[in-house]
């Protein structure tokens, strides 16, 4: 019998056993000891001689557990469509009105993150009917706390896009002193800035973002979220989650989906 047969054939007994639920050890014992290190023996060989069934076998696991990370994320975004869909704390740009609405999910500190702002902007110009909302996670550290909350402060100020992509460009570590230094630069009221940072509104605000986050078990930024922007909980209305930097594209695709 040729060796791959005999993979298939062991393959075929062994999910025999395990399918049998509470059989399985009544038909495991069935083999002798000399069957059972047989089947192992021709296992391991298959195995040894074609490793690249590994690589496979966890593609496929990893495929699976994105797709099911991305539906918990789309479920959770539809379950709280009101606070991260209309929000008028969050920070938005493009258009307020717009039919489609895009949330990130992002922390100033994240390397990827920081290559995000010019492809915003590119679909934004590209699609009129397009609404962008902001969502603080910052998971780096109090640094990335800090530059949240000075982003949530100038927003109110109308200052959020000012400030948002000077801290995304930057080369300077974001402390505090740096940060305000640059707010000062694009704009901002350093002293009201510096009131607003420390708001309970804004601590409340984070917190509620880290909740959702949490809920959606997002392990990682940035992630996008696209919908309708009347989306509700008890709505129809397609959700596409999509995580990490992506290519212009990925997201003007799902877009053009919504």
């Amino acid at each position: 019998m040729k060796i791959h047969n005999c993979f298939k054939w062991s393959l075929f007994i062994v999910s025999l056993i395990f399918a049998s639920g509470s059989n399985a050890q009544t038909s495991e014992s069935s083999f002798t000891p000399a069957q059972q290190k047989q089947i192992e023996n021709i296992i391991h060989h298959y195995i040894v001689n074609n490793p690249e069934i590994l690589i496979e076998a966890t593609n496929v696991l990893k495929s699976r557990q994105i797709d099911q990370a991305n539906k918990m994320a789309s479920d959770m975004a539809r379950k709280n469509a009101d606070q991260l869909l209309r929000n008028k704390q969050l920070p938005t740009l493009g258009n307020p009105n717009g039919k489609i609405t895009m949330v990130e999910f992002f922390d100033y500190q994240c390397m990827h993150c920081r290559s995000m702002p010019k492809t915003l902007e590119n679909l934004i110009k590209a699609n009129p009917d397009l609404h962008i909302v902001f969502v603080d996670f910052p998971i780096f550290g109090p640094a990335s706390v800090l530059a949240a909350k000075a982003g949530l402060a100038a927003n109110k100020q109308g200052k959020f896009e000012a400030l948002y992509v000077a801290l995304m460009t930057t080369q300077q570590p974001l402390t505090e002193q740096n940060i305000l230094n640059i707010a000062k630069k694009v704009g901002v009221n350093v002293d009201q800035l510096k009131k607003d940072m420390a708001a309970p509104s804004i601590d409340r605000l984070l917190k509620e973002n880290y909740k959702i986050a949490n809920a959606m078990q997002l392990i990682g930024t940035p992630e996008f979220i696209i919908t309708r922007s009347d989306l509700t909980p008890a709505s129809n209305a397609i959700v596409i989650s999509i995580p990490g930097a992506v290519p212009q594209q990925a997201l003007q695709d799902a877009i053009n989906k919504i």
